[in-house]
């Protein structure tokens, strides 16, 4: 077997490894009853894990460069960064044409989980 063979088998098992992993740290984050955003620290059979769930988020650069309102939660350089908190607050408070402006631009999902087994 060749070493690119070799290196295709390898990467192929990792994947594998890689789906298997996520599988069983949403087992523990469904045992455990993790619903919310955020992190967390259970007690499952005997031993302490700590889930932290989040969301990728990505913004729609050509809307955004578009439709610029100096009073959006982007911080505006070379690249877009979306100011977290701020975004969060309006999302829940905001009046209608904010969420809807933001919601044209902001796109969400799941970010990969993390579960940390101790002892």
């Amino acid at each position: 077997m060749s070493t690119i063979d070799k290196l295709i088998s390898v990467r192929i098992k990792l994947d594998a490894l890689v789906a298997q992993e996520l599988e069983l740290m949403q087992e523990l984050i469904d045992e455990a009853g993790h619903v919310k955003l955020g992190q967390a620290t259970y007690t499952i059979d005997g031993r302490k894990i700590t889930i932290k769930t989040g969301e990728n988020v990505r913004l729609d650069k050509a809307i955004l460069n578009a439709t610029w309102v100096e009073s959006m939660p982007i911080n505006r350089s070379y690249s877009y960064t979306l100011r977290q908190k701020d975004y969060e607050a309006i999302m829940k408070s905001g009046s209608p044409a904010q969420r809807k402006q933001l919601a044209e631009i902001v796109t969400t999902s799941p970010a990969k989980p993390s579960v940390k087994v101790e002892g």
